[in-house]
């Protein structure tokens, strides 16, 4: 495997991950906002909204940070280097 490979490789495998993991969230957003626009009894309140965006949020932050560090990583080829430095 070449050093760039290695990057690569990481940078797709987590692109994968982070999508499997944040399509929970945002697909029980749509629950709530659908919940929400029918007027049901015991549909989602406001609470649960800010629950949903929260964790949205989340997401995007770690997926932000986990990307800073496999772009370094790309950059100088050394990944112990890449985690010191966020």
């Amino acid at each position: 495997m070449t050093p760039l490979t290695s990057p690569l490789l990481a940078a797709v495998a987590f692109m994968i991950a982070a999508t499997f993991v944040g399509m929970l969230p945002v697909v029980e957003l749509i629950k709530v906002y659908e919940g929400q626009h029918e007027l049901k009894q015991g549909s989602a309140g406001w609470i649960r909204t800010i629950a949903g965006w929260s964790m949205i949020a989340f997401w995007l932050i770690t997926t932000w940070f986990v990307a800073t560090i496999i772009g370094v990583w790309d950059v100088s080829g050394d990944l112990q280097s890449a985690v010191d430095r966020p």
